[in-house]
């Protein structure tokens, strides 16, 4: 608690940023940006330091959080690879690509999910509240549309939200029995290893049909067009591949990555 609470007092520290004008102290609109900011960033401290704290973030997810970055998502998944390839085995991997995945985020999905990893009472409320009742115009030049609810996306340029992503995207690798998830944020690659090119293929088919099923579940679009697959290995496995590993989406045939 001291040290989530330090942080957030470190917040009054800050030299740059929007603050009330020293001339309209009595204007309480002037101190709105700085308090939402720090109740946004107190919230986001809390809400990190208990998913960290009691490991409920899943390992394969390196994005926004401390000591991770995509080195460490690079490193992971490259060294797993060559353990495969000295074995003698091939790596089949598949590069997915989300349709605006930060602004297809269901409110009342992360909500569920929210008090299923122990978001409970009050903190609970808060979080409903916070994304309830959200509204969004458009202007162009002078002319202002009329306001319309956000029932979807989480607020972009918040501290929270790119946290609240990473919550709603938690239970993806729950979906894979053959494969291993590499996340960093929505940026997502699953790999398999096997024998031969058939095997990787069954693998890698079973466990894309998965992903499309819970991207259904959750209201996100698959990007068939820019996700694609690769198959890696030693030279001398690749120069024995003959046949193609043929990977489909429903009746959309994913492409191989060019190099």
């Amino acid at each position: 608690m001291t040290e989530a609470l330090e942080k957030v007092l470190a917040q009054f520290k800050e030299r740059f940023g929007r603050y009330p004008k020293a001339a309209q102290f009595d204007d309480g609109k002037e101190f709105y940006n700085v308090g939402v900011n720090t109740l946004l960033k107190y919230h986001d401290v809390h809400l990190e330091t208990y998913l960290e704290t009691n490991g409920l973030l899943v390992q394969q997810q390196a994005g926004f959080r401390k000591k991770h970055c995509t080195q460490t998502s690079l490193l992971s998944i490259t060294n797993q690879w060559f353990i495969n390839m000295d074995k003698g085995n091939l790596n089949g991997v598949i590069f997915l690509d989300l349709k605006k995945a930060f602004d297809c985020v269901d409110h009342s999905i992360l909500l569920r999910k929210l008090y299923n990893y122990g978001i409970r009472g009050k903190s609970f409320q808060w979080f409903q509240s916070y994304l309830s009742d959200r509204v969004q115009m458009c202007k162009v030049n002078q002319t202002l549309s009329n306001k319309r609810i956000v029932k979807c996306g989480v607020p972009q340029g918040s501290n929270l939200g790119p946290l609240l992503f990473l919550l709603y995207i938690n239970d993806l690798p729950n979906c894979l029995p053959s494969s291993a998830a590499s996340m960093f944020a929505d940026d997502t690659n699953i790999s398999t290893h096997g024998s031969s090119a058939a095997e990787i293929q069954e693998q890698l088919n079973h466990d894309l049909d998965n992903i499309h099923q819970w991207l259904l579940a959750n209201k996100l679009t698959l990007n068939k067009e820019k996700t694609e697959y690769m198959v890696i290995g030693s030279r001398q496995r690749l120069s024995k591949v003959l046949n193609e590993p043929e990977i489909h989406v429903g009746e959309t045939t994913i492409k191989r990555a060019l190099l």
